[in-house]
């Protein structure tokens, strides 16, 4: 009758694997900001872009740069800003087929 949410996915191992703070919300909005503050969200959406761009899967050789893409991602400087992340990726040797780091 509602918008109210309970995150029962926040339960034993899930809750250091995901990073999620909130238990319990309303509304559409507290849900994604749910998603987007976890901290696998930027590693996820790493992993995707760098499918999309690259055509590839990532492989071990490229979780490095995949870690750093997707910290900078989420830091306060580059604040989620997906156009960024998806340069950074494009543009990285790992994408570009060149030489790994």
């Amino acid at each position: 009758k509602d918008d109210s949410w309970v995150n029962n996915a926040n339960l034993g191992s899930n809750k250091s694997t995901f990073g999620w703070t909130k238990t319990e919300g309303k509304g559409i909005r507290e849900f994604g900001q749910l998603l987007a503050d976890s901290k696998q969200y930027p590693n996820c959406l790493a992993e995707k872009v760098f499918i999309s761009v690259c055509k590839r899967a990532p492989s071990s050789i490229d979780k490095k740069m995949l870690d750093a893409a997707a910290q900078e991602f989420s830091s306060a400087a580059r604040n989620y800003n997906l156009k960024f992340l998806f340069q950074k990726i494009v543009t990285s040797n790992e994408c570009l087929g060149g030489e790994n780091e």
